[in-house]
């Protein structure tokens, strides 16, 4: 069964009167977008993994498939500032927004969509700058937690298994810390039975801090 966005993405793409007002590019891993893409677009994931990174290559926030980044850097006076660089090959669509927001304007549930993305977007960001009041031990467990429920949500033996994408670098820019507190950080929590590591991989209680 098709998914809303899939639909949406079918209408527009039948609809469109210009090739610009819907296109797409693919990025992979390591890669960073443009931001000039999103001067007259925004973008909805098709499938991959971005994240959102500030000029410090912290790691604010993850979009996987169905996901859509709909504010413009360059509204925000941000452009220069955060960047999306891609973590798992990635195939991005680029809508025109002056196109959707008319083609919505007929459209009630659309435009629902837009919304309820949007602020899912930014609820999911507030959750993300709660994690800097925690402990790092619990920010550690919060992080991966949150990236593990957008990425996979069924658990195996209580612990979800850390995408492979996120490595102990990424892990340290995630969690807003040093690599060297990280690996103190998990040695701890491996003691406490919240983190296993086991060939490489790293997994993590599903219990809620």
């Amino acid at each position: 069964m098709e998914k809303q966005w899939e639909v949406i993405l079918e209408d527009l793409e039948r609809n469109k009167a210009d090739n610009d007002w819907v296109t797409d590019e693919t990025l992979l891993a390591g890669q960073t977008l443009e931001n000039r893409h999103l001067l007259k677009h925004f973008l909805i994931l098709e499938k991959g993994t971005l994240h959102l990174e500030n000029q410090n290559s912290q790691i604010l926030q993850f979009f996987t498939t169905g996901d859509i980044v709909f504010l413009s850097p360059y509204d925000m006076n941000v452009d220069t500032q955060l960047k999306l660089v891609c973590d798992q090959t990635a195939k991005i669509v680029f809508v025109d927004r002056e196109y959707f927001l008319n083609f919505a304007a007929n459209k009630a549930s659309y435009m629902e969509w837009l919304l309820t993305s949007v602020l899912s977007n930014t609820s999911a960001l507030c959750f993300e700058l709660m994690k800097h009041d925690l402990p790092a031990d619990e920010r550690i467990v919060y992080t991966l937690q949150r990236l593990c429920q957008k990425t996979q949500p069924v658990a195996k033996e209580e612990y979800y298994e850390v995408p492979n994408f996120l490595n102990k670098t990424k892990m340290a820019q995630y969690g807003a810390m040093s690599r060297k507190n990280l690996y103190n950080k998990l040695e701890v929590l491996e003691e406490n039975e919240q983190v296993k590591q086991k060939n490489e991989k790293v997994f993590v209680t599903t219990t809620a801090i």
